[in-house]
């Protein structure tokens, strides 16, 4: 009688068919089974490391062979060669500060018991990482964890601390008798994109680091820009898939990965800092040429290089050249879709044109209500279009209904001219002669401030599309995207209340829109990828509100926001700051005004 075979549990099966409790017959890239839902179909394992031994198993003694015999491979030769890398590092959790790895074996080898600990490194209670795939593996690194990078020697070791990760600062661990040289930096490791992107007809993508810039940027930079996007992002997709054959465009998606890369995990030797720079000048000098040959100034390549290039600088935080590449994609976005004026609408269903005037419309709309400067486009805003199933309903790229844009152009228009009026009555002695057109002026503002509540209360009921409320999946981004909605709303009133009609701060108005704003906010996870679109909200309630309660919340959840590697979110964040110890009356946007500075609220 033959012996019953035990079941093996597989762990390689899809997350929505595990989630599911179903055998999933491992199709790549989407499942059989996971068909009619192929955004859920995702590949991923976890890994547990322990304390640089392996997990007791059957296969230790062998694991032990192997890591003896490699120790042996890495030992340097006799006359001094260069140590050379052959594989790829292994993860264990980092230890305490001032801890060596010659302590933890002394420690041993004085008798020192460890039991405890060492059955809880073996039930894998140590820290486990994430690692999604595509078609192939993606390491996911939070930005507050804490772990090495050794490679399999034990020789050297990367320490990383909770503030940041830089992947070109190896430390060697020091042995008795011997200093080897150190591993080279992390982009010449093997990075993988996936299958569905052929880098083939790209000889940029010959180069091990334009490859790992290419895997950062799929997998953290295109999600992290539109962090709502439930539907295909062309960012990761069609639009980089073109990149393949237009160079101009390719380097300024590896610039924004870079830019991103460094606000995430920092560059403290300056190797990241370099290689943006490379890419940077190489995707500015072809699109100078794209936009000079007519065959190219009107291709959709050339318009996403412009927005491409504005994006990476406001990645970064900077504040000098973002609004330059703004303008550009402006003039683009007219060669593009042929208008004749700023007066005329765009009318097109094409996806991918959609996606980057709505793109276009995010970065230009900020420019004009995050203080007191102008949009790239000055003219009258242009109606955007909505494709036939979702107008009327909340955007998933902006997070809030599409009919708020001409409302927030109007807004920051009106905001400017009230600043000029303030500026002509203070330099005008004589009150008396202009005192008619003063109060037809305030009479005309009256009316503006009126109509214009009107139409953003019109739109409170606003919700997201009856597919994403019908699906149980996506209950709580629905949600979220609601609370979003509407914190813009009362952002807006706010805008209107303060910087157009002039209301102080304790009036009730203003008042009521501040304590909505953050009792709509407390509602969103603060881990929520969704915070990121609210960067201009908290950062105009952060600057009118006085309430240390309030301040604390804010501040917390622009740190949060941090954590996602947006630059942008860090400069507002330390000008919100420094206005708060400032402790002037004047209000902020004149205040930036008057000291430079230049947001991108994006």
């Amino acid at each position: 009688m033959s012996s019953i075979r035990p079941h093996e549990k597989l762990r390689s099966g899809c997350v929505e068919c595990k989630r599911r409790k179903i055998k999933c017959d491992e199709t790549k890239p989407i499942c059989n089974r996971c068909k009619q839902r192929p955004d859920k179909c995702k590949y991923e394992f976890k890994l547990c490391w322990t304390e640089g031994r392996p997990f007791k198993n059957k296969n230790r003694q062998k694991d032990k062979a192997r890591q003896q015999q490699a120790s042996q491979d890495a030992q340097p030769s006799a006359s001094g060669s260069a140590h050379e890398w052959q594989s790829e590092p292994t993860i264990r959790p980092a230890k305490p500060p001032g801890e060596s790895d010659v302590g933890l074996v002394s420690g041993r080898a004085t008798g020192v018991q460890d039991n405890s600990a060492e059955d809880d490194i073996d039930r894998r209670a140590s820290l486990a990482l994430s690692v999604s795939t595509c078609s192939d593996y993606s390491v996911a690194t939070p930005r507050t964890a804490s772990f090495s990078w050794v490679d399999q020697s034990n020789s050297y070791a990367y320490q990383q601390d909770p503030a940041g990760m830089n992947w070109h600062h190896w430390q060697p661990v020091k042995t008795p008798g011997q200093q080897k040289q150190p591993p080279p930096p992390v982009f010449q490791y093997q990075w993988q994109v996936p299958r569905t992107i052929s880098t083939t007809a790209s000889p940029i993508m010959s180069s091990p680091e334009s490859r790992f810039f290419l895997h950062h940027y799929i997998t953290n930079t295109a999600g992290v820009i539109f962090p709502l996007s439930l539907k295909a992002n062309p960012l990761s997709e069609s639009l980089l898939q073109s990149a393949m054959n237009s160079s101009h465009l390719l380097y300024a998606f590896l610039a924004c990965s870079g830019s991103h890369y460094i606000s995430l995990r920092g560059d403290s030797t300056g190797e990241m800092s370099k290689s943006v720079t490379k890419f940077t000048n190489a995707a500015l000098n072809g699109l100078r040429k794209a936009m000079v040959d007519p065959n190219q100034a009107g291709q959709l390549s050339t318009l996403t290089t412009a927005l491409a290039l504005c994006t990476s600088d406001v990645i970064s935080g900077g504040m000098n050249t973002w609004r330059i590449h703004l303008s550009g994609a402006s003039n683009l976005v007219a060669s593009v879709f042929e208008l004749q004026s700023n007066d005329d609408s765009i009318s097109t269903q094409d996806p991918t044109k959609l996606f980057l005037i709505k793109w276009f419309t995010l970065l230009d709309i900020f420019a004009g209500v995050g203080g007191l400067r102008k949009s790239a486009n000055a003219g009258s805003y242009w109606s955007l279009p909505t494709s036939n199933d979702t107008g009327g309903y909340i955007d998933e790229w902006t997070g809030y209904s599409l009919d708020l844009i001409p409302i927030m152009s109007e807004i920051g228009k009106l905001a400017r001219i009230q600043r000029k009026r303030s500026k002509i009555m203070s330099l005008n002695d004589d009150e008396s002669e202009d005192e008619a057109a003063n109060q037809q002026a305030r009479l005309g503002t009256a009316e503006d401030v009126q109509r214009i509540e009107n139409q953003i209360y019109a739109l409170y009921d606003r919700t997201t599309h009856p597919d994403l409320e019908s699906n149980p999946t996506l209950k709580m981004t629905a949600q979220e995207m609601r609370y979003i909605h509407r914190i813009f709303l009362h952002t807006n009133l706010l805008h209107l209340y303060r910087r157009v009609q002039w209301l102080p701060k304790e009036h009730a108005k203003p008042a009521h829109a501040i304590h909505m704003v953050i009792e709509l906010l407390l509602k969103i996870r603060p881990t929520s990828m969704a915070n990121i679109l609210c960067l201009w909200p908290v950062f105009t309630v952060g600057c009118e509100t006085e309430d240390p309660t309030h301040r604390k919340i804010l501040k917390d959840r622009l740190a949060n926001m941090e954590a996602f590697g947006m630059g942008n979110v860090q400069s507002a964040r330390k000008a919100m700051v420094e206005y708060w110890e400032c402790d002037v009356k004047e209000r902020w946007d004149i205040w930036l005004e008057d000291r430079g500075f230049d947001l991108s609220l994006f």
